[in-house]
Parts: structure tokens; sequence; C-alpha cells
């Protein structure tokens, strides 16, 4: 698939607030990952990192089988509630 030189903005979450100027084939990929996510096994367990605009970082999880989610503040941490998931 050929792609264009087009670029969008798009916001970002920093200090400066300066939008980023992506390519067209970068946000369509970033799109059709969403999409397959979306659409992905729907049992399976979903983890994701966040990062606030100072850099600290949060860990995600969601387990569509219990319908339970957690946010923790290291890996180490959502590991131990992976694995209270599995063995409790």
């Amino acid at each position: 698939m050929k792609t264009s030189n087009a670029e969008f903005n798009v916001f970002d979450n920093s200090l400066y607030g300066q939008p980023k100027k992506l390519p067209l084939g970068s946000v369509l990929k970033k799109l059709l990952q969403v999409f397959i996510q979306l659409f992905a096994n729907g049992d399976e367990l979903r983890i994701w990192i966040t990062t606030d605009r100072y850099g600290n970082k949060s860990w995600h999880a969601y387990d569509p089988v219990s319908d339970r989610s957690t946010i923790q503040s290291s890996e180490a941490e959502l590991r131990t509630w992976i694995e209270q998931r599995y063995y409790n």
C-alpha cells in the first residue's frame, strides 16, 4: 500500500502543548492497531501503560472474563494483581 506524505496534527500530552505532525501512514497504522485490539479475542487480559504530563507511568489492566480492572503504579504491582487473578 502506498502512503502519501500528507500530515495531520495530532495533539500530545507534552508540557508545551505543541501538536505533533504525523505522516498519514502513521495515523492509519495506529487506527488499524486500535481496530484490531477492539475486535481481538475478547477473553484475553488487556494491559496498557499511560504516562501523565509529568512522566509518571500507570499500569492498567482489564479482565473481560471477570469484568475487573485495576490501575497500578508499577509493573511489579500489576504482576501481583494478575497472579491473584489466577490463583484466587
